[in-house]
């Protein structure tokens, strides 16, 4: 949740975001919102970002519903980037 990084960032640790896995908590959501928590974590000052990633993700194995495409990936970083930025 982007509302506790500036909490944890209190502590002087670096905070790194999972964007992928709290997608399990809205199931009929799936995958669409990575980018969301991906742009609220950097806006509220996350160090970094982790996601899983798969070529095909229906066949992952397991969380396939809450991971991003690979193919994807420079293009979240690159919408990601423009917020840090700011």
């Amino acid at each position: 949740d982007p509302r506790h990084i500036p909490i944890l960032k209190e502590s002087g640790a670096k905070v790194i975001t999972d964007i992928t896995h709290p997608n399990k908590n809205y199931p009929r959501m799936g995958n669409k919102m990575i980018e969301t928590l991906a742009k609220t974590s950097i806006a509220a000052g996350s160090d970094g970002l982790f996601m899983e990633l798969h070529p095909n993700c229906k066949a992952a194995r397991c969380d396939s519903l809450t991971m991003l495409d690979s193919k994807l990936f420079s293009q979240l970083m690159y919408s990601v980037r423009k917020i840090d930025k700011i």
